[in-house]
This record gives structure tokens, sequence and C-alpha cells, in this order.
């Protein structure tokens, strides 16, 4: 290295006053029997210690067996609220409670630990001597023990004030944040819902219907399984609308539906296609078996009402039947479910062509 050149890490030599400063506190003791210099060293180093504590970022607490208070470094006082000099006298307990339990006594537990030689590690502690906790902290608690007897003990007191508002703020945010998220998962069903059933009838629309059916046809294909269908429209339902109102209609169409979901099994679907059509899936459902069930929708759809005329002059008894076409097919000769809905509409203008409560596809 070149003369005179510094290097980055070098260091510049103290000067005389900084060194006679320096050699006041010694880094090792005196030699045996050196009296006069063995107390200065120990005031020394007693000094130093203090400058340590003093500088300590967590709070270091001396106590004797009873837990009295007889050292505070600054960090303790500031984290008990204690200002100026302490108290003697004073219980370290009397500042702290249990995080999970605020009003459970911690010096019998405590004393039960130390006398059994165990130290107190990491204690999340409340502390705070009103009803009101003022801050929160980390306990760590060792006894001095000699001969068997507790003579000193100490505390070490880590902040966590700071930290436990974060999290409080951090689990407020996330109560606020379920629950938005509630509030959304609640509005998407309701958006699904709409997207998915009929306004007025509360069945499924066509589209629903079909990706249902959809979904029906290729799970049938796989097992091998039966799947009818059927395609109903009212009688007569046009001049309703025109005589009586389309609020009449509505109520009509209503009580329609309600004794259409009442006639289905639990595993049929029900869909409004369109106006006054309706289909209904029926899964597992054989050509022998569909006629008996078409039979028994007819009979449950054939419905009476008195409805008052637009003019207001009198009010009519209405009789309103349904016409029916089915369609049933099993595993792979299922055709696909807009065809399997083609057919059994097909089935359902020959019921009325031919006034029949049921035209199943396929049969003269």
């Amino acid at each position: 290295m070149t003369q005179g050149k510094k290097t980055k890490d070098s260091v510049t030599p103290p000067s005389a006053e900084q060194e006679l400063i320096r050699r006041r506190y010694p880094t090792t003791p005196p030699p045996d029997g050196d009296v006069q210099n063995l107390l200065a060293y120990k005031e020394t180093q007693l000094e130093l210690h203090e400058a340590v504590l003093d500088g300590m970022q967590d709070g270091v607490i001396a106590m004797d067996y009873a837990f009295h208070m007889t050292y505070l470094n600054p960090a303790a006082k500031r984290l008990l609220g204690i200002h100026g000099r302490h108290a003697k006298e004073d219980s370290l307990l009397r500042y702290l409670r249990e995080k999970e339990g605020l009003s459970a006594p911690l010096q019998p537990w405590i004393e039960r630990k130390l006398r059994r030689g165990e130290s107190i590690r990491r204690l999340p502690v409340v502390i705070g001597r009103g009803a009101t906790p003022t801050g929160h902290a980390i306990l760590s608690l060792s006894a001095i023990v000699r001969e068997g007897v507790i003579v000193r003990m100490v505390a070490v007191l880590r902040d966590q004030t700071e930290l436990e508002r974060l999290n409080e703020q951090l689990e407020r945010a996330n109560t606020e944040l379920l629950g938005k998220k509630e509030e959304l998962e609640r509005a998407n069903r309701k958006l699904k819902e709409l997207a998915d059933y009929d306004e007025m009838t509360g069945v499924f629309n066509r589209r629903a219907f079909l990706e249902r059916v959809a979904w029906e046809v290729s799970g049938a294909r796989r097992r091998n399984a039966w799947l009818g269908l059927l395609y109903i429209d009212p009688n007569g339902f046009k001049p309703i609308n025109d005589t009586y109102g389309h609020d009449a209609g509505d109520r009509v169409i209503r009580q329609f539906v309600s004794r259409l979901r009442e006639t289905a099994r639990a595993e049929d679907v029900v869909g409004r296609m369109g106006g006054d059509e309706f289909a209904v899936l029926l899964p597992d459902m054989t050509e022998e078996l569909i006629e008996r069930v078409a039979a028994r929708y007819a009979q449950e759809l054939s419905i009476s009402l008195i409805l008052d005329r637009l003019d207001g002059t009198s009010a009519d008894h209405v009789t309103l039947t349904a016409a029916i076409g089915g369609v049933s097919f099993r595993g792979t000769l299922i055709v696909e479910a807009d065809q399997l809905l083609k057919c059994a509409d097909q089935a359902m203008y020959q019921s009325k062509k031919t006034k029949t409560p049921f035209c199943l596809f396929g049969k003269p």
C-alpha cells in the first residue's frame, strides 16, 4: 500500500485526549492485590453496564423475591408508564395481565414455575393498571437463586404495542375484506340466479335448461341410462291475454308453473322455453313409464280460474289444459340437448293437432 494513502477500512488514530478517556474504561481487570485500581475498575464497569441498559430498546427490570421492582431501565419506565424514579415496593405484576385472560392473576402461576427452577419465556402480556390496556409486550423472566432461595428476579419486556396495533388493523381489514367477499359472493349468486332463472316463474330459463340437459345427456350416455323429456304448452292461452289482459295472463302462467313444479319429482328439472312453453327433464325415464308420467302431468295441469274481462262487463270461468309431447332415449341413442328438445316439441305439436293430452316422439 502506498504510504500516506488511506484505504476504505482504515481507522483514524485517536487523539491523546481520546486515548486518555478510553484508558479510564479498561477492558481487562487490574492485577490481583491492586485494591484501589480494582475498585475503580468495578466502578467504570458498572457505569458501562448502566449505559448498555440505558440504551436498550427492551425494558429490563430487577425485582426482589416478591416482584417488587428495584431497578428499571428507561425503556421499562416508558413501557410501564412510570415517570421519574419508580416508587419502591411497587410490584411489576400490578402493571401486567395475561393477554388471553385479562383478569387472570399472573403471580401464582409465575411463582410455581420459578420454584420448579423454570423460567418464563416469551409470555404475551397486556400492560395497564386500569381497565383499558395501554400497551402490549412479550415477557421473559428468570430468577437468581442462591442456595435454593430466590434472591432476585430479572424481567425483560419487549414492546409489542405497535405490532399489536398493526395486527388489529390487519384483522379489521381482513374482516372488512371478508365481509366484502361475502357480499360479492351474494351478488354473484344473485347474478347467477338472474342469468339462469326465469324472473317471473323462478324455473330455469331456456339457456340454463339446455345446459342442464346437455350435462344429463352426457351422464346418461356414460351410464347407458334412460333420459326423458316433456315439452308442455297450455291450450288456449293466447285468448286469455287478449280478453283478460297481461296481468291475468301472468297470473295464469304462475299458477300453471306452480302446478308443474308440484307434479315434478325431486330429480326432475323444469324450464321455461319462452312465452307459455315449458319443458321438464326426466332422468331415468323409460318409454313405458313416460306415458304414465305424462298422463299425470296432463291431469294436474288442468286448471280452472275466474278471470275478469278487460272491459269490466263480467267475470268468466276459464279452464286451461295442456298439450304434452315427450321423448325418451337410452345410452348412446340419446341425441344432443337441442335435438332432444326439438323432438319433444314436435311431439307436443302432434298432441295439439290430434287434440290428445300426450304424444310420444316416434310413435303414431
